[in-house]
């Protein structure tokens, strides 16, 4: 994967990654996806862990999830997480939210970001988070 948070697609290509926002605050989850639009991210968003479990069904890839803890919905960000890793374990998660940390349902190589958290601290969580999953293929690529 190179730096700048694309995906090394066939042929050399590169693709932007796909990020899922799931923030249950509209006007928040907006400005989240809005900055990771501007970084050149696809961004996808939901509201509810709910919804956010069923898209990759819906979606070719998913690289990165971003994740509030307190959801609408019966659901956590710390069960959205479970839930993604579960299905494919070296997705990457950051987690952005005013709870705090706790380390015994923070999913494996995770970052814990506090709410209010500075935009550019952000974009740094998730192209580090990026950088570190593995470069060549998305985890959650669709089959062709």
């Amino acid at each position: 994967m190179a730096s700048n948070g694309q995906i090394q697609a066939s042929a050399g290509q590169s693709v932007p990654a796909v990020i899922l926002v799931v923030e249950d605050d509209w006007l928040l989850r907006q400005a989240m996806a809005s900055e990771m639009r501007h970084a050149g991210w696809h961004v996808l968003e939901a509201s509810t862990g709910e919804a956010a479990l069923s898209l990759p069904e819906k979606v070719g890839q998913i690289d990165l999830v971003v994740t509030d803890i307190r959801l609408a919905g019966e659901m956590t960000g710390w069960d959205v997480a479970q839930g993604f890793r579960a299905r494919f374990s070296d997705l990457p998660v950051v987690y952005v939210s005013g709870n705090t940390a706790d380390s015994s349902r923070m999913v494996s190589r995770s970052t814990f970001l506090g709410k209010p958290c500075a935009p550019a601290d952000l974009m740094r969580a998730c192209r580090r988070a990026l950088d570190s999953a593995h470069a060549a293929t998305s985890p959650l690529s669709r089959a062709d």
